[in-house]
């Protein structure tokens, strides 16, 4: 089953940015959404190690069928 990944990162700071990216399969669009909320947690991580609390990084994920 084909699906999409749709996106959106809220960034203090910065306009908040969304985009979709195809997948072939469900699984594979759930793994890319799994990455990209370790990712916006890492960020998070870098920016208390700088001293600021309050850089909270946000990422809504959701895959859907298509």
């Amino acid at each position: 089953m084909k699906a999409l990944l749709l996106v959106t990162w809220i960034i203090p700071g910065q306009a908040i940015s969304g985009y979709q990216a195809p997948f072939s399969t469900m699984e594979l669009c759930k793994d890319a959404a799994q990455f990209l909320k370790n990712e916006a947690a890492r960020l998070e991580d870098e920016a208390h190690k700088l001293g600021d609390p309050r850089h909270i990084i946000q990422v809504s994920v959701l895959c859907v069928a298509q």
